[in-house]
This record gives C-alpha cells, sequence and structure tokens, in this order.
C-alpha cells in the first residue's frame, strides 16, 4: 500500500540539512561498495562512522546503506543521468540539480516496534528523528487525503522528498494479502500479444467454455501513461472475470535473460515493455482479491493452438494460444492429430533452420516447419503422442486433482461455440445439440 501525502515544516533548514547529510551518507556507502568492496552492513557501517556519527544517528545511516545496497551499476549518477546531461548543458541550474541530487530523506520501518524509529506520524503531526540529540524532533504538519486517512500504520517505510521548495511524503507499508479463494474447477488462460489479450476459459476437462480478444491500440503507440492506463484497465477486466467465474489465472512464464531467437514474436516480446508491465499489472490485482495465479512455459502454444485448434473452434491464433496455456496450467499435454513429414537438406529454410533435418507439421488447414532440435523438444514436454479420437479417451491429468479424463477437444455429447466481443465478456451464441 502506497500513501502520497503533502508536509509543511515551519523551520525547513533543519530537515533540508538532515536530507542533505544522508544523501551524501549514501553516496558515500555505494563508494564503499563499489569502490573498497565492502559487503557487509557492519563494514560499511564502520566505514561511514567516521565521517557521519556527528551528524546522522545510526539508525540514519543504516536507512542510508539500505538506499544503495541494491544498485549493482558502478558508474550510477545521484540524480539521475537525464538531470545531469540538463545541468551540464545549462538547461537547469545548480540549485536546482542540488535539490534533485541532495532533496530526499530514508527511513525504513521496524517489525518489533510496529512502526518507525526515525519517523513517527501522530494525528496530523509527523515527527523527524533529529540528529543534534536524545529524543529530539523535527516537527512538521502532514496533510494526508481522505481515502487513507482511516488507515492504520503499522511498520511503515517513509521517503520524504524535497521538489520546487515544497515537501511529499510517501508511505508504504506492506499488506498481507488475502486467503486465495477457494476455485471451481476449470482455469482462464492469457496470451500476452502487443496490442492486447487472448483470453480462453476452460473447464476440469481441459474443454473450451469462452474466449474473446480485448484489444487496445494505444499500448502499442500511445505515451507511458496512458499506455500504463490501459494496461491496468487489461488487468482489471482479466481478474474482474476470474472472481466471477472463480478460477484461477493461468500465465506465460516470461524470461527473457540472455535468451537469442529468431522468432519474430519472441524478439518482439524481449524488446517491448508490455508484455512485463501487463503480466505484472494482472499479478498485482490477482494477489489483491486473492485470485490463483499459474505461470506455465509458453514454448510452442501458439503453434499448437494453430495445428490444434484455431479452424476447428473458429479461434484466432491469440485465443487459441490461450485455450493451449489454460490446458498447460491444469497439467494437460497435448494429443498429436496432425501429421508430421520430416525431410533432409542442405538450403536454408530460415535462419534457425539451417542444413539438416526438419519437421513439416501439417495440421487443420495450417503447417509449420520446426528444425529436429525444436520438433524433439515439443515431443519430449508439450506432447502425448498417441492415436486419438474425438470421442477417445483424453490425456492424463496428472497431479491435478478432480480432474476426469477427456480428450480436450470438444465438450462431451455436444459441440460448442462461444465468442466474445473484444475487451467485453459476453456470451455472444452458444450452438448446443439441442438448439
Amino acid at each position: 500500500m502506497i500513501i502520497h501525502a503533502e508536509v509543511y515544516f515551519k523551520d525547513s533548514s533543519s530537515i533540508i540539512q538532515l536530507m542533505k547529510d544522508q544523501s551524501s551518507c549514501a553516496r558515500s556507502a555505494y563508494q564503499a561498495i563499489h569502490k573498497f568492496g565492502l559487503k557487509t552492513r557492519k563494514d560499511i557501517y564502520a566505514h561511514l562512522k567516521k565521517n557521519f556519527a556527528t551528524k546522522l544517528k545510526a539508525i540514519q545511516i543504516y536507512d542510508a546503506i539500505d538506499l544503495v545496497k541494491g544498485i549493482e551499476n558502478p558508474g550510477a549518477i545521484f540524480g539521475g543521468k537525464k538531470i545531469w546531461n540538463k545541468f551540464l548543458t545549462g538547461k537547469i541550474s545548480k540549485n536546482k540539480w542540488l535539490e534533485l541530487r541532495n532533496g530526499q530523506y530514508y527511513a525504513s520501518g521496524d517489525k518489533r516496534l510496529k512502526g518507525n524509529r526515525s519517523v513517527r506520524i501522530i494525528g496530523d503531526r509527523v515527527l523527524v528523528s533529529s540528529p543534534t540529540g536524545f529524543r529530539e524532533w523535527i516537527e512538521g504538519k502532514i496533510f494526508i487525503p481522505k481515502k487513507w486517512k482511516n488507515i492504520k500504520l503499522t511498520c511503515y517505510n517513509i521517503r520524504l522528498k524535497l521538489r520546487d521548495g515544497k515537501f511529499s511524503l510517501i508511505i508504504s507499508q506492506p499488506v498481507s494479502p488475502p486467503s486465495l479463494l477457494s476455485m471451481n474447477s476449470g482455469a482462464i488462460g492469457v496470451d500476452t500479444n502487443p496490442d492486447g489479450l487472448g483470453i480462453s476459459e476452460i473447464n476440469n476437462t481441459g474443454n473450451l467454455i469462452f474466449h474473446s480478444y480485448m484489444k487496445s491500440q494505444r499500448i502499442q503507440f500511445a505515451s507511458n501513461n496512458k499506455r500504463m492506463h490501459d494496461i491496468r484497465i487489461l488487468a482489471k477486466s482479466v481478474v474482474d472475470f476470474a472472481i466471477r467465474q472463480n478460477k484461477p489465472i493461468v500465465l506465460e512464464q516470461l524470461n527473457f535473460k540472455n535468451k537469442k531467437s529468431y522468432s519474430k514474436k519472441f524478439n518482439r516480446m524481449r524488446h517491448n515493455f508490455v508484455y512485463r508491465k501487463i503480466i505484472e499489472a494482472i499479478h498485482t490485482r490477482a494477489t489483491k482479491f486473492g485470485i490463483s495465479i499459474i505461470e506455465v512455459n509458453p514454448a510452442f502454444t501458439s503453434i499448437l493452438g494453430i495445428l490444434k485448434y484455431q479452424k476447428m473452434l473458429s479461434l484466432n491464433r491469440h485465443t487459441s494460444a490461450a485455450l493451449v496455456i489454460a490446458r498447460r496450467g491444469l497439467g494437460f499435454k497435448e494429443r498429436q492429430n496432425f501429421n508430421v513429414s520430416s525431410k533432409e537438406t542442405k538450403k536454408t529454410v530460415r535462419p534457425s533452420l539451417k542444413s539438416g533435418i526438419f519437421h513439416t507439421l501439417e495440421g487443420r488447414g495450417k503447417s509449420i516447419t520446426l528444425s529436429d532440435k525444436a520438433w524433439s523438444w515439443l515431443q519430449d514436454s508439450f506432447l502425448k503422442p498417441k492415436p486419438v479420437t474425438l470421442t477417445g479417451s483424453g490425456p492424463e491429468p496428472g497431479s491435478i486433482p478432480g480432474i476426469e479424463p477427456s480428450s480436450g477437444e470438444i465438450p462431451e455429447g455436444e459441440s460448442w461455440r462461444i465468442t466474445g466481443n473484444p475487451g467485453q465478456f459476453k456470451l455472444n451464441c452458444r450452438v448446443g445439440s439441442d438448439s
């Protein structure tokens, strides 16, 4: 939970000096870590104590260490590189640069005291511990918005900032997530794309119940604030739908570190922040409302969706990939009901398929070519190659309880076709055996 408030200090000179001293201490701690190779908080504190023992209390020095402990870049510029370049080019004054460089104070919460040792908030007063004496405080008046006034603060972190001569206070307090809701059988798969989300809902046998594509062009081309606004709307729609259906959400486990691929989609995902922001937004809101999140390996979800389900269930490639993701979240492996032909060639088919053996997969009106290595990985990890019929027995559900065997291809006893308008979760039509 983050609370933003305004603070007014009658005598601001003392608090500004405290900010300056702790900012200087933080920069010295950064040098102790990267220049002198000190690792532990105890060693760093002993190094800083020589110069800052008379200016700051011990807890304030430790808070300065915590501010820079996670900075891995050995050439970091405090205040920001962009602001530094503006100062060098004369776009901002030296006083403005120093305000941005030194204008913050940090105080961490204390679990044992269920509060904060350096900053206390009592009613409309804020008390900042003064380093000049024992139990001396710098007092200010705090203005908290109405929606946060009745919240009880326990073990809260404080970040006090000075911008343009005004003080703002950011209060962060961890909120324990609610207990996870008891879920019905089934899941909701989400396929993340540059312009929206593919949504597919399945029952406990892995059969499709509902699908929709939520589209938003602004998350590709709009400014950062507008994109984040639309991302939050998408996340809210997905989680609200999961709450109504009382089912967990299955997401792609995206890990882009040290990976190279010739896939256009993967490279676009790797260099586009939208994917990570959407998944983070869904995670945050789902945790808030007690919705379970399942993460699965996203490999070959689009390929399997195109080959197996796109034409049969009248899906697009995104909702068919979401269907595979949802089924994978419940432990289902796909059945190989497409033809595979192998060929050895010296001619390069595409950059990822150099000379050697490659395999052509023929699905329902679609064909895809894979290298020998990719085809072997697809077989071992995501396929259960057995002869299949639409009425045959399905894959083993694995360790997921309450899942009965089913082909996972069509619901038992009838055929379904359920669609939804982009961005709206509404049932448009249902075609059953009795309709």
